[in-house]
């Protein structure tokens, strides 16, 4: 099982519309461990930890993300050495 780290950017209507709130909620059900919060420029900013797979369906959620928001742009950086190893995934400020 390949450990991997993704950092997303995820650009479009995503504050204020639960985004956050949900990406916690699906972060923990595919077990991944790490971070989501706002950024100033209006984006969200995400790190998580896991499998490739996990990483995988994660990537793909947020690429749809919840239902009111709107999904413009998802920049993405994968990789197997940026190991964290936060013990949850939750919201930062």
């Amino acid at each position: 099982m390949e450990f991997k780290s993704g950092h997303f950017v995820v650009k479009g209507r995503v504050q204020g519309v639960g985004f956050r709130y949900s990406t916690v909620i699906k972060a923990k059900s595919l077990g991944l461990t790490g971070y989501v919060r706002n950024r100033p420029d209006g984006s969200v900013e995400t790190f998580a930890e896991g499998t490739s797979e996990q990483i995988k369906m994660f990537l793909n959620y947020l690429e749809q993300g919840p239902p009111l928001s709107r999904i413009d742009e998802v920049i993405k950086s994968i990789n197997t050495a940026d190991r964290r190893d936060y013990s949850d995934f939750e919201v930062t400020y």
